[in-house]
């Protein structure tokens, strides 16, 4: 459970499944990126990792709306701006 490795804070969560996602495990930053966002479905940073996960799945639409969705909550993001 992520919960226990984030201590309250989602922003460590990105540390987690950047990790996740670099070792190509989409799988596992998916399950992760889910549980916190339940918790904390505007946490802007976790929404955009969740559009770059679908985006190397091939779900262009759903990595789009995720991408635009986490830029109006934070547009000044160099990492939501570059996707």
């Amino acid at each position: 459970d992520i919960t226990k490795h984030i201590g309250g804070n989602p922003k460590l969560a990105a540390i987690l499944v950047s990790n996740a996602l670099q070792n190509g495990q989409l799988r596992s930053a998916g399950t992760k990126l889910a549980n916190i966002l339940t918790k904390y479905p505007d946490e802007p940073i976790n929404i955009g990792l969740l559009g770059v996960s679908q985006l190397i799945a091939g779900k262009y639409d759903e990595a789009l709306k995720l991408l635009d969705r986490s830029n109006q909550l934070f547009p000044n993001s160099p990492m939501i701006n570059l996707m």
